[in-house]
């Protein structure tokens, strides 16, 4: 299976791991981990912590998202995937400086 054929399968969510890579890492959930301990105070609710954590995963899945959809069907990085990280990496940068602003 392609890099192709695995993103498309994954976008209808059904898991495709390859089988030289081993057993599946859970990248978001630890990213969420580092997050919920950094930045949710001990004492917030359930249901902050849950709303908080829904709207925190469905970010890190739009982006998956995205990446998908705009990245090329080709198995070897191209300039158009490319420049999808770049502008991701600068649509980020801008939001964080708009959240040191007070604007974000």
């Amino acid at each position: 299976m392609n890099r192709h054929e695995r993103r498309k399968a994954a976008a209808q969510g059904k898991p495709t791991p390859r089988p030289e890579m081993g057993a599946q890492k859970r990248r978001v959930r630890e990213a969420w981990e580092r997050f919920e301990k950094a930045l949710l105070p001990p004492d917030c609710s359930d249901v902050q912590r849950q709303e908080t954590r829904r709207a925190f995963y469905a970010g890190a899945f739009v982006v998956l998202d995205v990446m998908a959809e705009a990245m090329s069907d080709d198995d070897e990085m191209t300039a158009g995937d490319e420049q999808v990280m770049i502008d991701l990496a600068l649509e980020r940068e801008e939001y964080l400086a708009n959240l040191r602003l007070g604007r974000a």
